[in-house]
């Protein structure tokens, strides 16, 4: 049957998916061959619940005129590789992750640019993360990534994370969010400070209201008028 929602399966079961997918892949790779089209519409499940991987009207050996460059999600390689369908992996783990297929553009020079990784599960992020950038030498790589990760993890993919993450893994995805902050409050760079490290004092919430503009006196006798 065709892969449901999968934000009404707990996080356990999509990397065990992952993981059936990746093998199918490799299986292909194994041959010489690409699926060329990877994404959520390809995936089914069978009636032990794994995902099996279908549609392969797209398939063609290595080298082959990539016949899907036109979609983002599945890189801007002219030719189809191994390296590509991992690429694609990617794109579909952060679809099912997120809901939603990744918007990867390229800039002026031709360097692809890709959206912040965060599904809750810092092992998750690293495997869509290796995928995109080409770190894996192979498909057993990233089949071998996939089998390591945790599977403790959120109920749903809008439910608490309640997996213990490295201490590795939490400092990258602290840089990560401080980064993602600084890119859009750049303007003030204390604000990222104070989130990251307390409330302000009163000296500097001064200092922050002086180059805002904002006027703390009025907004406190605002504050006293609402709670009356």
């Amino acid at each position: 049957m065709p892969c449901p929602d999968p934000s009404f399966y707990g996080q356990s079961r999509r990397i065990r998916w992952y993981q059936d997918i990746i093998r199918a892949i490799l299986h292909l790779h194994g041959l010489g061959l690409t699926h060329s089209d990877l994404h959520r519409g390809n995936v089914f499940l069978n009636h032990n619940g794994q995902a099996v991987l279908g549609d392969f009207g797209g398939c063609c050996r290595y080298g082959v005129e990539n016949p899907f460059v036109a979609a983002p999600e599945n890189g801007y390689a002219k030719t189809v590789t191994d390296a590509s369908d991992r690429f694609a992996m990617g794109s579909l783990i952060y679809e099912m992750e997120t809901g939603a297929r990744p918007k990867i553009t390229a800039d002026e020079n031709g360097n692809l640019v890709f959206p912040c990784i965060y599904t809750g599960h810092g092992g998750i992020d690293l495997l869509i993360d290796n995928a995109w950038l080409g770190r894996y030498a192979s498909t057993a790589d990233m089949l071998a990534h996939a089998e390591e990760l945790m599977t403790d993890a959120a109920p749903s993919i809008h439910g608490m994370v309640q997996q213990a993450v490295s201490k590795k893994e939490l400092r990258a995805q602290v840089k990560k969010w401080r980064e993602g902050r600084e890119k859009e409050h750049g303007k003030y760079p204390e604000l990222i400070g104070w989130v990251l490290y307390g409330l302000p004092t009163e000296h500097e919430m001064r200092q922050m209201a002086d180059k805002v503009g904002w006027k703390m006196e009025e907004e406190r006798k605002f504050g006293k008028l609402s709670r009356t």
